[in-house]
């Protein structure tokens, strides 16, 4: 493609002498026609000086790194609009099914696809080395299948009973909100604007929702069969009461959606980074390049603290102090070696009679 531009180059052509006029200024008008190389030679307007090569040089190397980042930025928003538009395109282009049935898809091949490995060290206690790596690797390794069944129990009825029914009692809701759901994606500053929102604002609500629910007049009709897990597992993530389900957990992810009126790609964006996550901090696991899971992990086993997702709302609240004075607190980062947080921050003698 040929781009014509205009441009101005400002220079000052000196002299070594003192002079008075020996310093002046002058302004060149260069018009020029860009191609995949900078064009020589070029074509100057009247009373114009020559410029420094250097100069040039500068500017075409900028220009053709500015070309190559948009061409890759045009190539992957293309691959990402022609997959969407795949997607919707096999939903018969029909809103409802893109809310309801291919929502309840994704989030549930993500969920399975995110346990597959877990579940099999869960039920095998293989490999071994993974051992090495369990925040508390006296319990639950493997886990008793009497335990396992139960909790398949209640994750299915929330998998496929409580979701079902959630995402059709939303999507009216939705429908009144606006539910760009279409061909047309937002751009790539919009996308980041409302993923972010959306986050945010499911750090808040999960933090809201999670603390009410250790309140002691509610705990221990809901909240308490979550807490059987004091040592939990990647399926566990979502062993839930189902009015909890539905509000603590489904509700979050969906309120940067219906508040601010976010696109469902986004919502999708955000489902699948939160149900990950989500999987990571109750897998019972802290591996090498997974986000820790010690934060949430210490919350199942003392029941005190740490009610957010994320740790902002906790920290903002000051609802984390019981966990900053921990040894979790100290292996609450990302491994970047095969040493695991336990062997690098080992329990001591002091630390188990404090915490």
């Amino acid at each position: 493609m040929v781009v014509a531009t205009d441009f101005h180059v400002l220079f000052k052509r000196s002299n070594l002498s003192k002079k008075r006029n020996a310093t002046h200024t002058q302004v060149c008008l260069i018009r020029c026609t860009h191609m995949s190389s900078f064009p020589f030679p070029f074509q100057f307007s009247n009373n114009v000086s020559l410029i420094d090569h250097s100069a040039v040089a500068i500017f075409r190397e900028g220009h053709q790194q500015k070309m190559d980042f948009t061409a890759w930025y045009d190539y992957l928003f293309q691959a990402w609009t022609d997959v969407w538009a795949l997607i919707y395109r096999s939903s018969g282009e029909s809103p409802f099914v893109m809310c309801t049935q291919m929502t309840l898809l994704i989030n549930g091949l993500v969920f399975i696809l995110g346990n597959a490995f877990f579940v099999y060290v869960d039920l095998m206690g293989r490999p071994l080395w993974m051992r090495r790596y369990k925040v508390q690797p006296q319990v639950n390794f493997p886990v008793p299948w009497d335990k396992y069944k139960k909790c398949m129990k209640v994750v299915s009825v929330n998998m496929f009973l409580a979701s079902p029914l959630f995402v059709v009692l939303i999507y009216p809701l939705a429908q009144w909100r606006g539910n760009p759901c279409g061909y047309d994606l937002p751009s790539f500053g919009s996308t980041l604007l409302h993923y972010t929102i959306g986050m945010m604002l499911y750090e808040i609500c999960f933090y809201t929702t999670h603390r009410i629910l250790h309140h002691r007049l509610i705990y221990r009709h809901i909240h308490k069969l979550h807490h059987e897990w004091t040592s939990p597992i990647s399926i566990a993530s979502i062993y839930t009461h189902p009015i909890e389900y539905l509000v603590g957990n489904l509700l979050s992810v969906y309120s940067g959606y219906l508040l601010v009126g976010s696109h469902l790609a986004v919502l999708w964006m955000v489902l699948i980074t939160v149900t990950v996550l989500t999987i990571f901090h109750h897998s019972g696991y802290h591996l090498p390049l997974m986000a820790s899971s010690e934060f949430h992990d210490f919350h199942h086993n003392k029941n005190s603290g740490n009610f957010s997702a994320f740790g902002i709302m906790d920290r903002f609240l000051r609802t984390d102090i019981l966990f900053l004075l921990s040894n979790s607190f100290k292996r609450n980062f990302v491994l970047f070696g095969t040493l695991s947080a336990r062997e690098i921050h080992p329990d001591t003698p002091t630390s188990k009679k404090t915490i």
